[in-house]
């Protein structure tokens, strides 16, 4: 921590407190939502489908726009926007669900300038050499904020109130901009935006992988609802919000557990690395168990229940989520991949959130149906995902030793960027352990702070 630069320690004092705005923008504030009653399915909808189409153009437009945006000066328009977030929910208290669209759009904007912004800053200010030592220190930091307070949010809002918690966070959105201060944008000058030429990259046959990663960013903006269910599921089985931060928090602590020993193991046996049979049905069967796990919950939602399905959820989705980050993040490294890097991102974003509006769409209108039995059927019937996200992992790890065969794996060495991302995205980019979303190295929440379980 000694040799740390001051724009080292901004992102990684501004990253935790993202994580912790994220969690309060999630979890904590799905969970005041849910009373599994039509209506508030209808609005949870609503919250996240303004957000996500609200990112998914605010991101694009960004992207086009790019040469004529400093990167600096959108990332603090994002925890402004953050501070007016939380400002309302402060005054506005339990009937926050009345500006709920509002909130919407306010997150959706905040976090399309947010990762929009931190990718190219972290580039522009650490060295690649200096990844090394950075990346850990942020990954820690991340999964101490995920095990600690959701204790904490769950604590404060079933026993003091929303609004105190609201002001908590506010001051930790207020410190995350101070940190600002510490980061400095470079001058850079970048090519247009050239989406034409990058579709016409991927089209070809070297851009097979590309084009199977994308479809897994759909399939994981998709599953992302899932997060919102797993709070569901939890409000369910312990009726409080202090048991959902316990809860919370053990299963980051299971995250923690199940990666480091599937890294461990992927170290000697290199599954993502070694397209065998073996290979094959381990990522198949982890794709089949979770599926199979959620019908469980289908028969009754309890304490005990719960546990089950989620502790397979948990384990299968970390490995297979660990198994496509490690593959898919060496695609952006390709040497014809390293000139389109904003159209790469770009349209990795727009469709995560293509797939995500299409799960709070549909929740959406089985909300306005209003019927709990459909809206049971739909949430354990979208869990269909999970054998379909693996078999796609899957015929991704085929690709990619095609590409050495063929010799398509070239990379840029010199040239290579981090992402940030949400998730294990903590994706989507962003991405945070993710419910959906493009993966930092080890970051421990999605986008919208919602815990992967």
């Amino acid at each position: 921590m000694k040799n740390l630069s001051k724009a080292e320690y901004a992102f990684i004092v501004g990253g935790a407190l993202n994580t912790i705005i994220g969690l309060f923008a999630g979890t904590f504030l799905i969970g005041q939502i849910v009373s599994v009653d039509s209506s508030n399915v209808v609005h949870l909808a609503e919250y996240y489908l303004m957000i996500y189409s609200i990112l998914c153009v605010t991101y694009l437009a960004l992207s086009i726009i790019f040469k004529r945006v400093n990167k600096l000066i959108t990332y603090r328009i994002s925890i402004l926007i953050k501070v007016l977030y939380i400002l309302i929910i402060a005054y506005s208290g339990t009937f926050f669900s009345n500006h709920i669209v509002l909130l919407g759009l306010l997150y959706g904007f905040s976090e399309a300038f947010y990762y929009f912004s931190i990718n190219y800053l972290k580039t522009d200010n650490i060295k690649t050499e200096f990844m090394k030592r950075f990346v850990p220190i942020s990954s820690i930091a991340g999964y101490i904020i995920n095990i600690i307070f959701p204790i904490i949010f769950g604590y404060m809002i079933g026993y003091v109130n929303l609004q105190i918690a609201s002001v908590v966070v506010l001051a930790f959105a207020v410190i995350m901009y101070l940190c600002s201060y510490m980061i400095s944008a470079k001058p850079t000058v970048r090519a247009p935006f050239r989406i034409k030429e990058y579709l016409n990259i991927i089209k070809s046959d070297r851009g097979k992988s590309i084009r199977l990663s994308y479809l897994l960013n759909g399939i994981e903006g998709f599953r992302g609802v899932h997060g919102v269910f797993n709070t569901m599921f939890i409000v369910m089985a312990f009726n409080n919000t202090t048991g959902l931060g316990y809860v919370t928090s053990a299963f980051s602590v299971l995250y923690i557990v199940v990666a480091t020993v599937f890294l461990q193991f992927n170290k000697k046996h290199a599954i993502d690395d070694n397209h065998s049979k073996k290979q094959s049905a381990f990522i198949l069967i982890a794709g089949i168990l979770p599926f199979m796990g959620a019908m469980i919950l289908g028969y009754k939602v309890d304490a005990v229940t719960f546990i089950i399905y989620d502790t397979i959820y948990l384990s299968c989705i970390t490995i297979l989520s660990l198994i496509n980050s490690i593959s898919a993040s060496t695609l952006a490294k390709r040497k014809y991949v390293q000139g389109y890097l904003s159209e790469y991102q770009c349209t990795s974003e727009v469709i995560t959130a293509i797939g995500r509006l299409l799960a709070f769409g549909l929740l959406g209108v089985v909300g306005l149906i209003g019927n709990p039995i459909v809206t049971m059927g739909y949430m354990l019937a979208s869990y269909i995902i999970v054998p379909i996200y693996a078999f796609v992992v899957n015929r991704l790890q085929a690709s990619l030793q095609r590409d050495k065969k063929l010799g398509y794996d070239v990379y840029d060495v010199e040239n290579i960027v981090i992402e940030d991302a949400e998730p294990i995205e903590a994706g989507e980019l962003s991405g945070e352990i993710i419910s959906g979303q493009v993966i930092e190295c080890a970051d421990s929440t999605d986008k919208d702070g919602v815990i992967l379980m």
